[in-house]
């Protein structure tokens, strides 16, 4: 009998691990892209550091940080992009867990304004319906009023696009988000098919 895979509980130690499986499903951009779960006692979200890559974050590099961006535990520096976590999960109640990435074949899939569609079956996670995008900029989500336009254009999806900038992705716990490498291993292939004149066969109903 397989042994029981027990989830960190823990904050920092879920933040790290997420952050190592992201590296090891090819997730990383240099330093860019962060996992960030809610502060039990309701404070913040605690995320990675900046500065880092996903391979390299362990449970001391993870922050404690409010929705004003002040760091309220650890030692290493606030990422920009934090009100990605800290609005999403102010404005979601229940959702245990939210995953940024600058995936690079979801950076080129958005661009194309094509639909996802599934062509494996984590796909079906995710689409349908189509996923949810926010249009409004492709540059790096550095304030607090951004945040909630993301949140707001995320709605109670648990995926959402940003055009040449990569995806977020939120659900009810951390075991839930084991998927997030989803929409980036379905993104570049249907693009790349589909550019070339073909289509798919369906693997959900239309």
């Amino acid at each position: 009998m397989p042994a029981e895979t027990s989830v960190p509980t823990d904050p920092r130690e879920q933040v790290a691990l997420g952050c190592r499986v992201l590296a090891a499903s090819g997730q990383t951009d240099l330093i860019w892209g962060h996992v960030g779960v809610p502060d039990p006692a309701g404070r913040g979200a605690w995320i990675k550091a900046r500065g880092l890559g996903f391979g390299e974050v362990t449970p001391d590099d993870v922050v404690l940080v409010d929705r004003g961006g002040e760091r309220l535990a650890g030692t290493g520096g606030v990422h920009v992009e934090y009100p990605i976590h800290t609005e999403i999960l102010a404005s979601r109640e229940g959702t245990g867990c939210v995953v940024h990435s600058h995936a690079e074949s979801v950076v080129a899939f958005s661009a194309t304004g094509m639909s996802l569609r599934a062509i494996g079956h984590e796909g079906t996670l995710f689409t349908p319906p189509e996923v949810a995008r926010y249009t409004d900029t492709g540059d790096l989500i550095r304030t607090p009023e951004l945040g909630v336009d993301v949140a707001r254009a995320m709605g109670d999806r648990n995926a959402l696009l940003i055009p040449h900038h990569g995806f977020v992705s939120a659900g009810p716990d951390y075991a839930h988000r084991g998927h997030d490498g989803g929409p980036a291993r379905q993104g570049l292939p249907d693009a790349a098919h589909r550019g070339r004149g073909r289509d798919w066969l369906h693997l959900v109903p239309r």
